[in-house]
């Protein structure tokens, strides 16, 4: 993947037509949500990564794949692992947010 050169398209993501995807072979999968096999684009791109074991925050290449309006996964391709994100569908309200005092 770190081989493949970025290509920019005028097309709208709308007429984009569907692509198979797999995920690339060794690549690790950290959720055991239902992957799709179809993706509508995908974007090469950098994403800032942090948690256990990592000193730091650092900035790494990602492939990003999206399958639909409310799906798209990262392939962080300097650790060969995949994270699938979803779009929330809660709606917060101040209901929702009792820990403390609102910012707003």
């Amino acid at each position: 993947m770190e081989s493949i050169e970025p290509k920019s398209s005028d097309t709208p993501l709308d007429q984009i037509p569907e692509q198979p995807f797999s995920l690339p072979q060794g690549c690790i999968l950290d959720t055991d949500a239902h992957i799709p096999t179809k993706c509508i684009a995908r974007y090469h791109g950098f994403g800032q990564r942090a948690g256990f074991g990592l000193p730091r925050p650092t900035i790494i290449p990602v492939h990003v794949v999206v399958f639909n309006d409310d799906l798209l996964g990262v392939i962080w391709i300097d650790f060969e692992d995949f994270t699938l994100y979803s779009r929330v569908k809660e709606t917060f309200t101040t209901n929702n947010m009792q820990m403390g005092p609102s910012c707003l």
